[in-house]
C-alpha cells in the first residue's frame, strides 16, 4: 500500500529553510507577523497561549526553585509542557521558566515595550525592538557580568557577534543567536523515485523540464492507494510574507540561486552577493519566471488545485499521504522504512534539475538577528545569568539539540556520538520519544525556536551539534532498497547533495553579508506594506488565471499598483541598504 507515514520534522531544518525563508532570520524581520504559525505553533490552546505561563513545579530538593519569566518572540512550542526538562532545570539551576510565545500578530511584545515591563529573560526577532528597549533601559549590559558568563566570554567563535552588537546597541544589552557556521541545504528537491526510474529516469535539463517528467509521472500514478489525487506539487498561502507568494520563492526562486532574506519586498539578489540587487516586478525578474513556472504546472493539471486556501498544515497531511510527486524539502519525503524496502518499494529521493544552484547556507558570524537578553528588572540576576552562561555552553547545546545521553543517541565503541536504535524507533518514524519523567525529548529546543548557533554547526567534539542532521550519525540505519537502488543509480553517492559537493556544481554558498542587512525605515516599511499585499493577492490569481492573457494583464496591473504607490521609492531603499550592509561587514567578516 503507498501510503507513507510524515516525519515529523524540527524547527532548524525548517530554519535551515528559516535561513533562506522569508520569516527573515537575519537583518530585517520587523514585518514577519507570522512566525509562530509559519513554523507549525502548537499548543494546548489559544488561552494558553496567550497567557503563556504554566504552574511551576514545587519547590523540592536544596533550596527553593525561582520561577523567572521568559519570552521568545520566535517561539515554536512555548506551551508544551517539557517536565523532564523543568526537573533539570530546577536541579541544576534551582530555576523554573515560565514561558511565553509570540502570538500571531505580536500581541505580547509590543506591550511590555510599551511599559518597560519586560520578561526576566527575552529574546527579541529584529533590531528595531532590541534599540527600543535599549532606549528605555529595560536591559541589563552583559559586558557588566562577564565574570558570570564564563562560556559566552570566553568562546572565540562568540567575539565578532559580541563586538557587533556592542557596536549595534551601544553594549551588550542582547547576545546574538544562530553564530557562526551552518553548512549543508535547507531544500533538497525531491521526486518520487520509483516512478522516476519506471519513466527509464530521463534527463531533466531545467525546471520546465521537471514540469514535464512530473506530468509523466502523474499518468503512472493519477491516485494513491486510497484514491486520492495526485499531484506533481502542492503550495500553500499561511508563510505568505515580505509581499511574494512564498512557495513561488521556496519552490523556483531559490532552485535559480536567488535570495530575499534582509530586503524588502521588492528586492532579492544572488544567494552569494555577487551580481546587482533586482527588482522584485521587472519583466525579466526572476519572480515573475516563478509564476509563470507555477502557472504552466496548474495548466497541466499538476498544481493542488486547493494550494491557493490551504495552509502549512493541510500541505503536510497531502504530503504525508504520498499526494504529492515532488516536494521542496526531504523531510517529506523519507520516514516509512516499510515503504522503501517492500517487494515493491516506493519512495522519494533527491532529483535535481541540472541547471539548479541550491544555496548552501555558510556562516553568520555576528549571528542572526534574533538574540536573547536579561531584563534590567530581571527578579533573581545571578540564575538569569547562570542559565544565560548553560544556554551558549556546550553542555547546554548538547542538551537541546540532543536531549539526554543514553537515550536519542550514544557513544558508539570507536566513541563517535550516533543515533540510538531508540531514535529510529520512535523520533525517526515521526513519533517523537517521550521521556520517563514526561515530555518530548528530541524536540526540546522547538521551545526556543532559536539557539546559540545553528543545528549543523560543528562542535569542539568535531561533529555537529544536532546528530539528527550529523552526516555520518545515521549511516547505521538509513539503508533501504531505494535507497541503495538510489545510490547505484548516482554514482555512488547516497544523495543528491552528497554528489554535488564531490562535483563542485550546482551549489551556491550563501553571503554572511546578508546578516548585516539594516531593517528598513518606518516610511518604507508602511509603504511596502500596502504594496505588498497587492503583490500575494495578484501572485495566487496568476497562478490561477485562465490563459495567458488573463496573467500577463495581472502582471501589468501590479506592476502599475505598487508604481502608483512607490515602488521606486522602495526599491532604492532596498539598494541603499545592500551596498551600507557590504561597508559594515568588512568590519566583521575575516
Amino acid at each position: 500500500m503507498r501510503k507513507k507515514r510524515f516525519k515529523k520534522v524540527l524547527a532548524t531544518l525548517t530554519g535551515m529553510a528559516m535561513a533562506l525563508s522569508l520569516s527573515a532570520c537575519q537583518g530585517d524581520v520587523k514585518e514577519d507577523a507570522g512566525t509562530g504559525q509559519a513554523n507549525g505553533e502548537v499548543g494546548e490552546d489559544q488561552a494558553a497561549k496567550e497567557d503563556g505561563a504554566h504552574d511551576a513545579p514545587e519547590p523540592g530538593g536544596e533550596g527553593e526553585i525561582v520561577t523567572l519569566t521568559c519570552y521568545f518572540q520566535n517561539g515554536n512550542n512555548g506551551v508544551e509542557r517539557y517536565p523532564w526538562f523543568e526537573k533539570y532545570l530546577g536541579e541544576k539551576f534551582g530555576l523554573y521558566l515560565e514561558s511565553r510565545v509570540q502570538s500571531a500578530d505580536s500581541s505580547l511584545l509590543a506591550p511590555m515595550l510599551a511599559s518597560g515591563e519586560l520578561t526576566d529573560i527575552i529574546q527579541i526577532g529584529n533590531k528595531t525592538d532590541v534599540a527600543n528597549a535599549v532606549a528605555g533601559d529595560m536591559l541589563l549590559d552583559l559586558e557588566e557580568y562577564r565574570e558570570q558568563l564564563p562560556h559566552i566570554f570566553g568562546n572565540e567563535k562568540y567575539q565578532s557577534a559580541i563586538q557587533y552588537a556592542k557596536d549595534t546597541f551601544g553594549g551588550l544589552y542582547m547576545m546574538p543567536l544562530l553564530i557562526g557556521e551552518s553548512g549543508g541545504i535547507g531544500i533538497d528537491p525531491q521526486m518520487r523515485w520509483d516512478l522516476y526510474k519506471e519513466l527509464g529516469m530521463p534527463e531533466i535539463p531545467d525546471m520546465d523540464s521537471l514540469l514535464d517528467v512530473l506530468k509523466q509521472m502523474q499518468e503512472l500514478e493519477p491516485e494513491t492507494a486510497e484514491g486520492l489525487p495526485v499531484y506533481g506539487l502542492g503550495a500553500f498561502n499561511d508563510w505568505d510574507g515580505n509581499g511574494v507568494m512564498y512557495c513561488a520563492f521556496a519552490n523556483y526562486m531559490v532552485y535559480r540561486g536567488f535570495a530575499m532574506e534582509g530586503f524588502s519586498w521588492l528586492a532579492y539578489l544572488k544567494n552569494d552577493g555577487s551580481g546587482d540587487v533586482k527588482y522584485l516586478l521587472d519583466d525579466d525578474s526572476v519572480y515573475k519566471e516563478a509564476l509563470q513556472w507555477f502557472f504552466r504546472a496548474n495548466q497541466l493539471g499538476l498544481l493542488d488545485p486547493e494550494s491557493a486556501t490551504m495552509n502549512y498544515e493541510g500541505y503536510t497531511a497531502k504530503a504525508g499521504n504520498a499526494q504529492y510527486l515532488s516536494t521542496v524539502w526531504d523531510w517529506f519525503s523519507y520516514g516509512d522504512p516499510d515503504a522503501e524496502n517492500g517487494e515493491e518499494w516506493w519512495g522519494h529521493a533527491s532529483v535535481w534539475p541540472e541547471d539548479v544552484e541550491v544555496p548552501v547556507s555558510s556562516e553568520t558570524p555576528v549571528g542572526a538577528s534574533n538574540c536573547i537578553g536579561i531584563s534590567s528588572k530581571c527578579a533573581d540576576v545571578d540564575k538569569a545569568l547562570a542559565f544565560l552562561d548553560w544556554y551558549y555552553s556546550e553542555e547546554g547545546l548538547d542538551l537541546l539539540f540532543n536531549g539526554p545521553e543514553g537515550m536519542l543517541w550514544e557513544y558508539d565503541d570507536s566513541g563517535k556520538r550516533i543515533l540510538s536504535d531508540l531514535y529510529y524507533e520512535n523520533d525517526y518514524l515521526g513519533n517523537p520519544y517521550q521521556h520517563p519523567d514526561g515530555g518530548n525529548v528530541n524536540n526540546l529546543r522547538e521551545f526556543y525556536f532559536d539557539i546559540a548557533v545553528w543545528p549543523t554547526a560543528t562542535a569542539e567534539h568535531g561533529q555537529r551539534y544536532e546528530l539528527e542532521t550529523d552526516s555520518y550519525a545515521c549511516v547505521k540505519h538509513t539503508k533501504s532498497k531505494l535507497k541503495e537502488d538510489f545510490t547505484e543509480n548516482n554514482g555512488g553517492y547516497a544523495s543528491r547533495y552528497e554528489r554535488a559537493e564531490a562535483e563542485g556544481k550546482n551549489l551556491i554558498v550563501t553571503s554572511p553579508v546578508l546578516s548585516f542587512v539594516a531593517p528598513a525605515p518606518d516610511d518604507i516599511e508602511e509603504i511596502r506594506g500596502q504594496i505588498g499585499e497587492i503583490v500575494v493577492q495578484n501572485s495566487w490569481k496568476m497562478v490561477y488565471a485562465r490563459d495567458q492573457e488573463e496573467f500577463d494583464a495581472l502582471w501589468a496591473q501590479t506592476q502599475a499598483d505598487a508604481e502608483a504607490l512607490g515602488a521606486e521609492q522602495v526599491f532604492a531603499d532596498a539598494v541603499a541598504r545592500w551596498e551600507e550592509a557590504v561597508k559594515v561587514s568588512e568590519k566583521y567578516l575575516k
